[in-house]
């Protein structure tokens, strides 16, 4: 295509060439109806083939007009777009800052890339939303403004080069991309969000390491390095990268779409993490919402646990398996079959033909779909030996008749006080949970979260204001903490070792919350996630006593597990119960009872006892019922059950009755399961 600066493409006279590749040359120009300057693009006439350049023609217009429908504050608006001699250009904001492109080839401050990253990503979220993909995202199409805000160009420009199907090139199963930053399910032709999310998490790769992860002289050695080699791991070329944002980068860039985060909003939400963890002295060029940095992780030495600061080097190498090898997600893991693998490679190497221009690169033909992640481990287990303790209850062998679990009544009839939050599920995907919200009488339903992600075991703050939850949405269980008026989320737990099942002590000033790393231990940590420690070495599902003094908890064997009692600082612990088929998920009410569950699978029921383990009452029969939780002033139970819905593993139900088990009463309706309810003001 010849220069055309100094013509005119209807109102926009072209001023200078300001870039040029296989597929198009980008122009400063002037539109002389509105008297501003604006960048076009044109598109080379020759990037389609002859035969199908009409069908591309209509297919830009289709796409040019949902581009210019995007407006979001960190996109290149899309203003106009026409046709010049049979080739197609747009018109779009002319910025003059550059690209990040010439901010790298050195490690920037982690801080810095996430503040640049972050709008991005919000950016590409909200075009997700509206359907639209980027297929492209490098940094030489991410501009930078004056004032030093980062503006993703080129958003669906692949696209315009693509035929209707999302999995091919004119129907020839060709993928576009820049090869560098393209995911490896990509190169087959295979866009989603996922492959956006993916190139996010290079390009971010890439500012904190100072280089591509993936390096190599031709596209298809590209390819072989990503399909085959664990991610390099980010501290090797910037060594004072914490943890947490290492961890971000491998979640972002497993090679299985499924491992990564669920979707761009999730990433968005472990980078906005990572924004408020930072100190105040953090070198970025805008203001950052202050918020206590999670400075203390615990770390594995031998068998016993110490803490040390986050990004120390013992740290690092508790977490290397997961730096060297991709994490998984929430599904199984699955082994590489190299030899399939090594067929593959030799078709690349047979008939890959290769056509990299103006920044898009067009690979074919498909070759093989995307890797699994990892081999299985197993986890180890320990024999655990009991002091001898005084038992509080005698073995329940012939339980006291409860009452029918009969609903008496719908919601909005009643009058208890309060909210409960609850973990619903939105779908049937077994391991897709959100956090919700209800007024205790079952009115006004909200949904907290949105993440996609195993969201579960909510507790909220004695004051109402915030919840605290496990959510996987990191790619292991965490415990998170969301402000309910403004939604904004904390992480407060990182690996190595997952955490859930939290709670917030009586007074806000500390969560309890399980702890897994080969076994399940109970930790106490500060409310803002600081200073993590075991207080008792095998034990889930706890829960704080009235006063704060005390954690109630289960432990002992899977098969058979009882509650104990211990001191919240881990001292005097003692055995609560005796109960055959005890379950766990207990709690504590302010009014001196304890409320638990027994029972086989199919027929679990409620029961209430003194604080110190004496008269123990059944107070549900059938309907299959667990996850008891009181109301603050200790006059009613929260529960799950499966009344309405025997024998649907995903039709359990909230019911809410008074502690002596009488007047049922069922207070969601919801197509799928709601279960694990706790009561807060």
């Amino acid at each position: 295509m010849p220069n055309l600066s100094g013509q005119s493409l209807g109102r926009y006279h072209l001023l200078e060439q300001l870039g040029e590749g296989g597929m198009a040359v980008v122009y400063k120009a002037y539109d002389t109806r509105l008297e501003r300057e604006v960048a076009i693009k044109v598109i080379r006439s020759g990037a389609f083939p002859a035969d199908t350049l009409d069908e591309a023609l209509k297919r830009f217009e289709r796409e040019a007009k949902s581009l210019a429908k995007l407006s979001h504050p960190n996109i290149v608006k899309v203003h106009d777009f026409g046709e010049h001699e049979g080739s197609p250009f747009l018109v779009m904001e002319y910025l003059p800052g550059g690209t990040l492109k010439r901010l790298l080839g050195k490690p920037i401050p982690w801080q810095e890339a996430v503040r640049l990253i972050l709008p991005v990503a919000r950016s590409v979220a909200y075009a997700h939303q509206r359907g639209i993909l980027h297929r492209d995202i490098k940094p030489a199409n991410i501009l930078i403004t004056e004032s030093g805000e980062p503006m993703l160009s080129d958003f669906g420009i692949a696209k315009i080069f693509q035929g209707d199907q999302s999995t091919a090139l004119t129907g020839s199963g060709m993928a576009i991309g820049t090869p560098e930053y393209m995911a490896p399910e990509q190169w087959n032709g295979n866009t989603s969000p996922q492959s956006d999310l993916y190139s996010l998490g290079i390009v971010l790769y890439e500012m904190v390491a100072g280089r591509k992860p993936y390096v190599a002289d031709t596209p298809a050695a590209i390819l072989i390095k990503q399909v085959t080699e664990p991610l390099p791991a980010p501290h090797q070329f910037a060594a004072d990268l914490p943890e947490p944002v290492e961890y971000v980068l491998i979640k972002a860039l497993a090679k299985d779409p499924q491992d990564r985060y669920p979707d761009v909003n999730a990433l968005v939400m472990a980078l906005e993490n990572l924004q408020r963890s930072m100190p105040a002295s953090a070198p970025v060029s805008t203001p950052l919402e202050p918020a206590p940095s999670v400075s203390t992780q615990a770390v594995v030495h031998g068998g016993s646990k110490t803490i040390l600061p986050a990004d120390v080097p013992e740290t690092r190498k508790a977490i290397e398996p997961l730096v060297s090898a991709i994490p998984i997600g929430r599904r199984p893991l699955r082994r590489r079959w190299i030899v399939a693998f090594l067929g593959a490679v030799t078709i690349i190497f047979c008939v890959a033909t290769i056509i990299v221009g103006g920044g898009i690169g067009i690979i074919a033909p498909r070759l093989f779909s995307a890797v699994p992640s990892l081999t299985e481990i197993a986890a180890s287990t320990a024999k655990v030996t009991f002091a001898p303790t005084t038992l509080r209850t005698a073995l329940l062998l012939s339980p006291t008749p409860a009452a029918a679990l009969i609903p008496s009544s719908t919601p909005g009839m009643l009058n208890p006080s309060g909210k409960i939050v609850f973990s619903c599920q939105i779908s049937r995907q077994p391991e897709s949970n959100e956090i919700c919200l209800m007024n205790a009488d079952g009115s006004q339903f909200q949904q907290l979260t949105y993440d996609g992600a195993n969201n579960g075991y909510p507790s909220m703050s004695p004051d109402g204001k915030s919840i605290v939850y496990s959510s996987d949405i990191s790619g292991s269980s965490q415990v998170y903490e969301m402000n309910l008026a403004t939604g904004a989320v904390q992480q407060l737990t990182y690996p190595p070792g997952n955490g859930s099942a939290s709670d917030i002590s009586p007074d806000g000033n500390y969560i309890v919350y399980k702890h897994s790393d080969q076994l399940d231990a109970i930790w106490v940590m500060n409310r803002d996630g600081s200073n993590p420690h075991e207080v008792y070495n095998i034990g889930w599902d706890p829960a704080w006593s009235p006063d704060g003094s005390q954690i109630l908890f289960a432990s002992g064997s899977l098969n058979q597990p009882q509650l104990f009692l211990i001191d919240s600082n881990g001292s005097n612990l003692r055995q609560l119960t005796n109960i055959s088929n005890l379950r766990g998920r207990s709690d504590w009410s302010s009014k001196g009872l304890i409320a638990t569950y027994a029972g086989l699978s199919s027929s679990r029921s409620i029961f209430v006892m003194n604080e110190d383990g004496t008269d123990l009452k059944q107070i549900t029969s059938g309907g299959n019922s667990l996850a008891p939780c009181f109301s603050p002033d200790g006059n009613w139970i929260a529960f799950t059950a499966y009344i309405d819905h025997p024998g649907d593993v995903n039709g359990c139900e909230i019911y809410i009755m008074p502690v002596d088990g009488s007047d049922i009463h069922r207070l969601t309706n919801n197509d799928y399961c709601d279960w694990q309810p706790r009561w807060g003001p």
